[in-house]
C-alpha cells in the first residue's frame, strides 16, 4: 500500500499541478451553468402569466446553457491541441 501511495501521489500532484489553469477555467464556467440551473429553477417556480417573458427567459437561459457546454468543449479540444504542439516541440 505504501508502494502505492508513493507512485500515485506525485502523479496526483503533478497532473494537479499541471492542469491548474483549465481546471479554473472550467470551474468558473461550471460556476456560471451552476447559477443558471438556479435562475431556471426559479423561473419554472414563478407564475406562468407573464406575457410570455418568462417562457423566453427559460429559452434564453437553455441557449446560454448550450453555449456554456460548447465552450467547455471548445476549450477541452484546444488545450489538448496545445499540448499536442509543446510536446512535439520538445
Amino acid at each position: 500500500m505504501k508502494k502505492i501511495l508513493k507512485i500515485v501521489l506525485p502523479l496526483i500532484t503533478v497532473l494537479t499541478l499541471t492542469y491548474q489553469p483549465l481546471r479554473a477555467n472550467e470551474n468558473h464556467m461550471r460556476e456560471a451553468m451552476d447559477a443558471l440551473n438556479q435562475a431556471k429553477a426559479h423561473l419554472k417556480a414563478a407564475t406562468p402569466d407573464k406575457g410570455g417573458h418568462r417562457v423566453r427567459a427559460i429559452h434564453l437561459i437553455d441557449n446560454a446553457m448550450d453555449e456554456i457546454k460548447a465552450g467547455i468543449q471548445y476549450d477541452r479540444e484546444h488545450e489538448s491541441k496545445k499540448e499536442e504542439k509543446k510536446k512535439k516541440k520538445d
